[in-house]
C-alpha cells in the first residue's frame, strides 16, 4: 500500500529530514569554533558558546573528532543492512526512526553543553565526542531509514523522482539559512550560537513526519505479513553484489568528488 497518495504527501514526506539535515549542518559548521573562539574575529563572537573561553583540548578535540566522523561514515553500512532487513509488527523503517529519535535529540543537546566547565578541558573534550558519536549514530539510522522508505511510499519512479527533488530543494535552503543566514540572525539579535541551537531544536521533529506516512506493518500487511517474500542476503553478499556494480562504483566517484568540492566551497564561502 503506497503512502503518497495525495501531492501534498509528496512535499511534506520530502520536508521530512529538514530538521536534523539543519542541525547536523548547523554542528559541522560553527561547532569547533563554539567549543574554541580563537580563531573568531571580533565580529564573530556571537558564534561562540561564551566568547573567548575554550572549553576542550585543542590539539586532542580535532583528532577525537575526526574519529567521530570516520565511525559516522562506517556505521552507515552495518545500519543500511539492519533497516533494509528488520522485519517487526510495525514495520521495517519506522520502527528504527522511532528508537532512534529520542537518542538523537537528547545526545544533540548534550554536545553543546561542555558540562565540565571551562577549567575541565580534558573531560569536556571526551564529553563532547561521545556525545557526538552517539549523534551521528542516530542521526544514521533515522535518516538511512527515511531514506530507505523512498521505494515503500512512492507509487512509481516519477514520483520518487519528484519527492527526491522536493527534497534537494529542502536541502539547497537548509545549506543557504546555516551558512548565510545564522551569522545574520547572531549577530542582529546578540545571541549565541548554543542559544539559536536550543531555539532551533524543535525543527528535529520534522524527522517525526515519516512515522504518520510510511504504511507498512502489521496492519498493512506489507512488506512484512501478507507482502512478496523477499530474497535475503547477507551483509557480506550485499556488500559484494554492492561495489561489483560498475555503475555504482561510476556514481560513487563522482559523488565523492562532488561532495568534496562542495563542503570545500560552502567552508570558504562561510568563513568569506
Amino acid at each position: 500500500m503506497k503512502s503518497l497518495d495525495k501531492k501534498w504527501k509528496e512535499f511534506v514526506f520530502a520536508f521530512s529530514g529538514v530538521g536534523p539535515n539543519f542541525l547536523m549542518i548547523l554542528m559541522g559548521s560553527y561547532y569547533s569554533d563554539a567549543l574554541n573562539p580563537a580563531s573568531l574575529e571580533t565580529g564573530e563572537q556571537f558564534q561562540a558558546i561564551v566568547p573567548g573561553v575554550c572549553f576542550i583540548l585543542p590539539a586532542l578535540f580535532p583528532i577525537l573528532f575526526a574519529v567521530g566522523k570516520i565511525f559516522d561514515g562506517l556505521i552507515d553500512i552495518p545500519f543500511a543492512h539492519i533497516t533494509d532487513t528488520l522485519s517487526t509488527k510495525w514495520g521495517r523503517r519506522r520502527p528504527a526512526i522511532a528508537v532512534c529519535f529520542l537518542p538523537m535529540l537528547i545526545s544533540y543537546i548534550l554536545c553543546w553543553i561542555p558540562v565540565g566547565g571551562p577549567d575541565a578541558k580534558l573531560f569536556n573534550t571526551i564529553w563532547v565526542t561521545v556525545m557526538s558519536m552517539i549523534f551521528f549514530a542516530a542521526y544514521t539510522m533515522c535518516l538511512i531509514a527515511y531514506y530507505g522508505s523512498f521505494s515503500a511510499v512512492c507509487e512509481d519512479e516519477p514520483q520518487r523522482l519528484r519527492v527526491s527533488g522536493y527534497k534537494s530543494f529542502f536541502d539547497t535552503i537548509t545549506y543557504c539559512l546555516v551558512y548565510a543566514l545564522v551569522p545574520v540572525i547572531l549577530s542582529g539579535a546578540e545571541m549565541q550560537i548554543n542559544t539559536l541551537v536550543f531555539i532551533t531544536l524543535p525543527l528535529m521533529l520534522t524527522m517525526l513526519i515519516p512515522l504518520f506516512l510510511i504504511k507498512e506493518g502489521e496492519k498493512y500487511g506489507y512488506p512484512e505479513n501478507d507482502g512478496l517474500a523477499e530474497e535475503k542476503l547477507t551483509l557480506k553478499e550485499s556488500l559484494h553484489l554492492t561495489f561489483k556494480n560498475r555503475i555504482f562504483r561510476r556514481w560513487l566517484y563522482v559523488n565523492c568528488c562532488t561532495f568534496f568540492g562542495l563542503q570545500m566551497f560552502l567552508s570558504a564561502m562561510n568563513g568569506l
